[in-house]
């Protein structure tokens, strides 16, 4: 068995305009069921939505402080394999302008059983969101906000630093 250390480990940010390509890793993927017994696949997607709030979202910045963030999803990754015996992660997030619609962030993880592919995603989705150097900026038809996460928006005019 080929070693899977850095096989199917995969990180990295884009723009709105080229995410990745979702074909070519599914096919990854499917050749990982069939020639390493890694049939537990869980695909995280999240896309921008509109409405918020029952307003309309205009536009989603994402301002990145790129090598950090590239360091942390690295660190993320080894964290989470070695808690959950993971055999493949892959963490995707976009960066810049986005619109209602585009995908932000895609999480994988892929390992024999599903069990640990479900908790590695849904670690991974919590350390993307809060332990990265990713801010969300939101344009809505009332106003333009900084997005702290789990619904608490703070008007970007209220800022203070």
């Amino acid at each position: 068995m080929t070693d899977l250390n850095e096989e199917c480990v995969e990180y990295r940010l884009y723009q709105s305009k080229d995410p990745p390509d979702l074909g070519r890793i599914l096919v990854e993927l499917s050749r990982n069921a069939a020639e390493r017994g890694l049939g537990g696949v869980v695909i995280y997607i999240g896309i921008v939505k509109n409405p918020v709030e029952g307003h309309k979202v205009e536009e989603l910045y994402y301002e990145v402080y790129e090598e950090y963030t590239l360091r942390r999803f690295r660190e993320i990754i080894d964290y989470l394999k070695k808690k959950y015996s993971i055999e493949c992660i892959k963490i995707f997030h976009v960066k810049g302008e986005t619109k209602p619609g585009d995908i932000a962030t895609i999480i994988i993880a892929q390992s024999v059983g599903r069990r640990k592919a479900f908790e590695t995603v849904a670690e991974a989705i919590e350390l993307v969101k809060h332990a990265t150097g990713i801010w969300k900026m939101e344009k809505r038809d009332d106003g333009v906000f900084w997005v702290l996460g789990d619904g608490e928006r703070i008007k970007r005019e209220e800022r203070q630093i």
